[in-house]
């Protein structure tokens, strides 16, 4: 004998649903999203913001920029860790490329680098906003891409491409101007 449940909806017990079932038979799972570590970090004056904490078996997060700026020649420049603390040596690989919305493409700062790093753009009127997201290919390596703005030169896109291979699990990642303190912007870390 077969049995019956009659509902529409799967609830936990803190009243979140988890799936809907139409009166057709489909049924929709809720999707979760990925969350971020916390509050909106406030840069202005810092020189630097380092996530720690990223859980064993990420295999994604992404760092998300509203607005950042850093001093004049304070070019953009993030680091990946391990436990053991930053990896510094000179095997990063890097991609800093732009263009506009006429089809112009320019590269720079192809080659490797102790960082990665948006070294084409360092005036500090040019605030960046957007996303660089991480994914683990594997082993210890990474891979890096992103999505970026600038206000001040909404003409152009903007890209920075990268990997890396540490010499263990990711924990960290660490976001700082070339030189000096950020002037302004907000920096945010989202797992998933």
């Amino acid at each position: 004998m077969a049995s019956i449940i009659g509902v529409e909806t799967l609830q936990h017990t803190n009243g979140t649903t988890a799936a809907t079932i139409a009166s057709t038979g489909v049924v929709t799972f809720a999707k979760p999203q990925p969350p971020l570590v916390g509050s909106p970090v406030a840069l202005s004056g810092l020189s630097n913001k380092t996530f720690t904490g990223i859980p064993a078996g990420t295999n994604r997060f992404t760092v998300v920029l509203d607005d950042v700026s850093g001093p004049t020649s304070g070019y953009l420049k993030l680091q990946l860790g391990t436990a053991s603390g930053l990896e510094t040596g000179t095997n990063y690989l890097v991609n800093d490329s732009n263009g506009t919305a006429g089809n112009s493409f320019a590269g720079y700062g192809n080659g490797t680098a102790n960082d990665f790093r948006l070294t084409a753009w360092t005036n500090d009127t040019a605030n960046m906003s957007g996303t660089i997201t991480f994914t683990h290919l594997g082993g210890n390596k990474w891979m890096m891409g992103s999505h970026l703005i600038s206000r001040a030169y909404s003409a152009y896109f903007i890209s920075l491409t990268g990997q890396v291979n540490l010499s263990a699990e990711c924990t960290q990642v660490k976001v700082f101007p070339a030189t000096g303190n950020f002037d302004a912007g907000n920096v945010n870390l989202l797992l998933g």
